[in-house]
């Protein structure tokens, strides 16, 4: 499942830069390929670590981790979690929708 995961979302991402002509994310996405004869631009970080879901604060946590991260110093992607055209916090934080749908995960744990 995550495997599937990866590839579609970056199979996204990366024509969402090509429709953009961003050549300055895809030389980036470039430089960061390992094995050239496997790939052409690199999204995600090779292997999985997966997570279990053990309580309603766990799952929190890791949402607001994953919504901040384009936020960091290094990344600068957006200057608001809702702002980053790839997060689903607009999604969980004003109800709008998201570039990938979404299953709500209200009922399973809490109200974000």
């Amino acid at each position: 499942m995550l495997r599937d995961y990866k590839s579609n979302t970056a199979r996204l991402i990366i024509w969402q830069f090509q429709m953009q002509r961003n050549q300055e994310a895809l030389e980036h996405l470039a430089k960061a390929v390992k094995r050239p004869g496997k790939q052409k631009f690199k999204i995600w970080e090779d292997g999985y670590l997966a997570k279990e879901i053990f309580n309603p604060e766990f799952m929190k946590q890791k949402m607001d981790y994953i919504h901040n991260n384009p936020l960091q110093p290094h990344w600068q992607l957006a200057e608001s979690v809702v702002d980053y055209v790839w997060s689903s916090a607009r999604w969980y934080l004003q109800g709008e929708p998201v570039l990938i749908p979404l299953s709500s995960l209200e009922g399973w744990f809490f109200s974000y």
